[in-house]
């Protein structure tokens, strides 16, 4: 509800096929807003076996807001999401996301960026998506408000 200014979006989930997840605001009648006005930029790190990389992420013009990494079956990724006043249609919706994932070969990958919705559509509500397969029963998903 518009009550809150802020929303918490945990999640944890796991794929009946390798996927690439992302995240899509809905509005009041629950159609996704698919529009290419979503505008993500961050940054990626990866350790195996003692080595690190660091590199840019990010997509313009996007039609969903996305970290880019494969979650390949077996892997349980966590995802933060805080999405700030969503409901105020006078304003651009931004959020902050943060993603860590180990995959099946041992390869731990961290994903943090800033997201712009660039519309001034109302934000009614959040929906996860993937590239291919389900989401598992074991896959949780809690959203809080925050005022």
């Amino acid at each position: 509800t518009s009550t809150y200014k802020f929303y918490l979006i945990l999640a944890t989930f796991n794929m009946s096929a390798d996927s690439i997840v992302s995240f899509r605001y809905q509005d009041s009648s629950n159609a996704e807003l698919s529009s290419a006005v979503y505008y993500n930029a961050g940054e990626t790190d990866s350790v195996a076996n003692g080595s690190t990389s660091r590199a840019s992420v990010g997509s313009w013009g996007a039609t969903s807001i996305t970290h880019g990494q494969y979650i390949v079956d077996g892997a349980e990724p966590m995802v933060q999401i805080l999405v700030g006043n969503p409901f105020l249609s006078t304003r651009k919706t931004t959020s902050h996301l943060q993603y860590y994932s180990q995959d099946n070969a041992g390869n731990f990958r961290n994903v943090i960026m800033g997201t712009t919705f660039d519309s001034s559509s109302s934000v009614a509500g959040f929906r996860f998506i993937s590239s291919a397969g389900n989401f598992n029963s074991t896959s949780t998903f809690k959203i809080y408000g925050l005022k």
